[in-house]
């Protein structure tokens, strides 16, 4: 089975659906496009999403800890209480996932995560 390497913040945005991709929505399409065979319209991404945020989950079931669920969710949130500029926005995104990389929360994860796609025809178009 094929793979494709993406960056953490890509798999993140699925799986926790919020906005951690670098490349913000370029990458979320990116991989939705990648793990579905497909080159989605807007209005296909949220059904996408929830067809390949298990899939990822199952890749990669550190990405669904407690530690990151909880606490670095919790802090990704609090941190995005405020506004930001744009500018700004990159950066706590950047250093929240570096934490991540580190093992800050408890758990170490992959800056870049080689995903498999899903089995052909879960998206429904």
């Amino acid at each position: 089975m094929q793979t494709k390497k993406f960056h953490l913040g890509d798999v993140l945005s699925i799986t926790m659906g919020k906005l951690v991709s670098p490349r913000r929505m370029d990458g979320v399409y990116d991989i939705l496009n990648f793990m579905t065979g497909e080159n989605l319209y807007a209005y296909q991404v949220p059904d996408a999403i929830n067809a390949c945020k298990h899939y990822l989950l199952d890749q990669f079931p550190q990405l669904n800890a407690p530690e990151i669920m909880v606490l670095a969710l919790g802090e990704l949130i609090e941190m995005l209480e405020f506004p930001h500029s744009e500018k700004e926005l990159d950066y706590l995104i950047l250093g929240w996932l570096s934490k991540l990389t580190c093992g800050r929360y408890g758990v170490k994860c992959e800056e870049v995560l080689d995903v498999k796609p899903i089995p052909w025809g879960c998206v429904q178009s």
